[in-house]
């Protein structure tokens, strides 16, 4: 939630933030108290809001990879009762990934956007904020490199220019198309605050809006000159064939969101020991999405022009070696896809606070949620073939309705001014979900994915101890899961599908210390300790890809659960497979057991006109499961990583340079690998974070005005 509105979808999320006064992590169900419902948590980013007085800050970043980054901001009174305020940015960044083949530098992206903000006094008793943004993002994006090679030559020869396969490697191969993302967020929203004798009033009316278009080539196969007498790939035809698979946006854009959303909230005070809050919330979401798809093998190693709208006619292989297979030159898959869902929210919330005796007091809180999803798709498959499966043409509709009760309650004891205690239990809620990508059946649409219901229980301290110098929080908590909603690989499908996966837990520790021995050093720390697994998932998918594969999941492995169909018949997948795995007991991908922070900031306090300061953090996170299937190729490794930042500051505030060091050890990690199984060549491709790798910069700050 940006601004008391909530984001949507997670691609508006990919901005940059900035002008932020501060982030608040609220863990656990929410929902009670404002806006929409959260089943797991909120981030809730707060700007700055305009001033009375004027201040102004120009920012400068430059790094040695390449990045350049400028930073505005203005905001002061512009009429009586009137305040303004206007941060704008723009980034450029080349990127750290390399296309050998075409030497082009990939992943990298140039951005920019504004916030502005109007503020104004409505009579004596209320304020009036309307908010305004706008960000546009062009990124070459996103391109994975290949970190272990394939076992037949189909890889050994495409691959062959690569001189560094393995988890450092920044060098890719592939076609002259590509990857990118444009996205354009935008958002417009009007909060309206009225201070009354016995009560306050809150209105946020919000609009946002966000259009993508995006072309992804996920093969990593250059395009290369025939060699007469070279090896023969796995087709037959030779080696220097690739298979091109484009992901590609048809007009209009191939992705477009737009939200509008109200809510009322109402708070009082009743007596001195209560009070209530309570509200109304209000929220549509239409989310259009338009996907092309084609595979196309090529014979002599050069594609012909390239046309999203009008068909495979367009996208040929210019003279196709002959006779060397029976895919050679030909389209071997192209389709299109479409789908549309109206999404509409309202819900009726609130809570009392009551304080029970002078060191005791009670939260209670209730939501009551309903949701309707429509659905519709239409996907049109022109060119059936290897990787584009024959579809059932025509336009299909479905719809969902769901209604909710969900609350929250919590005891509070204050110790003393410096500690207090607490524990809560609540439940949390998402709604069902239709499954709409470019592999979605007639079956996905007609069965949508059930919502997803959590309880959860925490226990919990807050202390600020030695006159404030010593602040600690710790909290244990346990959350369980009913329906957990998910995403993992469909073999049946070659696809990411969406599902439910049954019960799952989360439980463990949290811990967090700030503490500022003396003028000089501010130490912080923290550490989560999370044991997070499946429950109850009777049957999943193997792992490996095609039965008879060498690393596929064995039987005594685990590859031991019978499918069977609807009426208890046995069923055989796409890859031959006649069994499944349970994952009951099995970790949750992407959830390392142990992580932890350290900061440490030294102030130099000066004589003279500034100061000078080093700030140290390390962060650490232990290994992690890959994927649902729990693939052992794809587990993550446990990683470290050092950033360092020396500087200067005015001691007026008015300016501040440093210089920094991200990934000071140059410690790689992989955030984690993917699997690239096609045709079970067992090769692993990853996408490479940037703070992988070791790179410096600096940072210059002007301010002026009453900061």
């Amino acid at each position: 939630m940006v601004d008391g509105v909530t984001l949507g979808r997670t691609l508006q999320f990919l901005t940059d933030l900035d002008d932020i006064e501060r982030i608040e992590v609220l863990r656990g169900p929410q929902g009670t108290l404002f806006g929409k419902n959260a089943s797991g948590g909120l981030v809730n980013i707060i700007s700055k809001r305009p001033t009375d007085e004027f201040e102004a800050a120009l920012g400068v970043r430059i790094s040695s990879d390449d990045s350049r980054r400028l930073s505005a901001m203005v905001s002061g009174t512009l009429a009586e009762g009137i305040r303004g305020r206007l941060a704008l940015y723009n980034r450029d960044w080349d990127g750290f990934i390399t296309n050998i083949e075409y030497d082009r530098t990939l992943n990298g992206d140039n951005s920019e956007g504004f916030r502005g903000q109007l503020e104004m006094d409505v009579k004596d008793n209320g304020t009036f904020l309307m908010i305004a943004d706008y960000s546009n993002q062009e990124r070459d994006c996103c391109i994975a490199v290949p970190i272990r090679e394939g076992l037949s030559r189909f890889y050994e020869y495409d691959w062959r220019n690569l001189e560094d396969i393995g988890k450092d490697n920044t060098e890719t191969v592939g076609g002259p198309d590509d990857p990118y993302t444009d996205l354009e967020t935008m958002g417009l929203s009007g909060e309206f605050n009225f201070n009354f004798d016995k009560f306050d009033l809150v209105s946020i009316t919000a609009w946002r809006g966000t259009v993508q278009e995006t072309q992804q080539e996920v093969d990593l196969i250059p395009y290369t000159d025939f060699v007469p007498g070279g090896p023969t790939n796995f087709l037959g035809a030779p080696q220097n064939n690739r298979i091109v698979l484009l992901l590609n946006g048809t007009p209009p854009k191939d992705q477009n969101q737009w939200q509008f959303s109200q809510e009322f909230r109402v708070s009082a005070n009743v007596g001195d020991r209560v009070s209530v809050t309570g509200g109304l919330f209000y929220w549509e979401q239409n989310v259009d999405r338009h996907f092309l798809r084609e595979l196309l093998v090529c014979g002599d190693g050069v594609l012909g022009s390239q046309d999203s709208v009008d068909g495979p006619d367009d996208t040929t292989c210019e003279e196709p070696f002959q006779g060397a297979g029976p895919l050679v030159g030909l389209g071997t898959g192209y389709g299109y896809f479409n789908s549309g869902v109206d999404f509409t929210n309202w819900a009726l919330f609130g809570q009392v606070d009551v304080q029970l005796m002078d060191q005791l007091s009670l939260n209670f809180g209730l939501r009551y949620t309903s949701d309707e999803i429509d659905a519709e798709m239409e996907r049109t498959t022109r060119d059936p073939g290897l990787a584009v499966a024959a579809s059932t043409d025509g336009e299909l509709r479905n719809s969902v309705d769901e209604t909710n009760v969900s609350g929250k309650l919590a005891l509070i004891y204050d110790l003393s001014d410096e500690v207090m205690f607490y524990g809560s239990a609540a439940t949390g809620y998402k709604a069902p979900a239709f499954d709409l990508i470019f592999g979605a059946t007639p079956r996905r649409l007609r069965d949508p994915v059930p919502e997803e219901t959590n309880t959860s229980i925490e226990f919990g301290t807050k202390t600020e101890l030695l006159d404030n110098r010593l602040r600690l929080s710790a909290a244990i908590f346990y959350t369980e899961f009913e329906g957990l909603q998910g995403q993992g690989f469909d073999p049946d499908q070659l696809a990411f599908v969406l599902t439910s996966a049954g019960n799952a837990i989360t439980q463990g520790v949290e811990i967090d210390i700030t503490a500022k021995p003396n003028d000089h050093w501010l130490l912080r720390a923290g550490i989560a300790y999370v044991d997070a697994y499946y429950d109850d998932y009777p049957a999943f998918n193997c792992y490996g890809g095609m039965a008879g594969a060498e690393f596929r999941q064995t039987f005594d492995q685990g590859c031991n659960v019978p499918r069977i169909d609807a009426e208890g018949m046995p069923v055989t997948n796409a890859q031959g497979q006649i069994y499944d795995q349970s994952l009951s007991d099995k970790d949750i991908p992407n959830s390392p057991d142990l992580k932890f922070t350290l900061q440490g900031r030294y102030d130099f306090l000066l004589e003279g006109a500034f100061d000078a300061f080093f700030n140290v953090n390390y962060r650490w996170q232990d290994e992690r499961v890959g994927s649902v299937d729990q693939d052992p190729r794809l587990f993550g490794a446990a990683y470290g990583v050092l950033d360092f930042t020396f500087g200067f500051e005015d001691t007026d505030g008015n300016w501040t340079f440093e210089v920094f060091v991200k990934n000071l050890l140059d410690d790689h990690y992989l955030d984690t690998p993917q699997g690239f199984d096609l045709f079970n060549q067992n090769a692993l491709t990853a996408l490479q974070a940037r703070d992988a790798y070791r790179y410096w910069g600096a940072e210059y700050q002007y301010r002026i005005g009453a900061f």
